[in-house]
């Protein structure tokens, strides 16, 4: 079966989206989607998100047959506010592969002016590279009271486990690094367990005085916790 689409337009009252293309079950596909939002009146509606407030702009290209689709997606926000969290902009792009076996996606994403209460970030970005079993990624913000990064990877499982190869953070001046590779996070289903995680400050005023934080353990919902902090 196969579709063809030589030139779609739906409006609503806040979104206009563009179609054109084919889509086919068993041959070839390329097909694009363009959408434009107004505000997220009906997509908050929709997705029972009622606080959220967003403007712009969507891109997708899906090229391929069944067997091995590619994908692309190209997003740019303005003036998004949700549950008080404020970007007066933020964009990216996803690029993916759907094959019989395996999904796999490369996301770069960038946000702009964070605002939470009176805590403001200036720019977000992250990077990451995923499959069906695991996520690497990439995270960086930057502010005027604060500098951090975040560098590791996320298993998907039975248990999540996300393992740390990297965490550092300056705020006003007061430094934190991570002091050994990888520190690894486990969240099951009624436990969780820290291993290896370790990080050390710099000296603060006029001391040279290293302040150091350290986890490891299990904590359970129910019965025995073994846990040190």
């Amino acid at each position: 079966k196969k579709i063809n689409i030589d030139s779609l337009l739906i409006k609503t009252e806040t979104i206009s989206l563009a179609a054109n293309g084919n889509y086919s079950m068993n041959s070839s596909s390329d097909i694009t989607l363009n959408a434009d939002i107004l505000n997220a009146k009906e997509i908050a509606a929709f997705a029972k998100m009622d606080s959220l407030e967003t403007s712009g702009k969507i891109y997708g290209h899906l090229t391929g047959e069944p067997t091995y689709l590619h994908a692309n997606l190209s997003v740019s926000l303005e003036n998004t506010n949700y549950s008080g969290y404020k970007f007066s902009s933020s964009y990216g792009n996803v690029d993916g592969f759907i094959t019989s076996k395996d999904t796999v996606f490369k996301a770069d994403l960038h946000a702009g002016n964070l605002n939470v209460s009176d805590f403001k970030i200036d720019t977000i970005h992250l990077n990451a590279s995923s499959n069906i079993h695991a996520t690497d990624f990439n995270l960086t913000a930057q502010g005027q009271d604060l500098k951090a990064g975040l560098d590791g990877n996320i298993g998907l499982g039975k248990d999540i486990l996300i393992s740390l190869n990297d965490l550092n953070a300056d705020y006003k001046g007061s430094s934190w690094q991570m002091l050994h590779s990888p520190s690894t996070v486990r969240i099951g289903e009624s436990d969780y367990e820290v291993n290896n995680l370790q990080l050390a400050s710099n000296g603060i005023g006029l001391s040279d005085e290293i302040q150091i934080i350290s986890a490891n353990g299990i904590i359970r919902q129910k019965g025995e916790e073994n846990f040190d902090l």
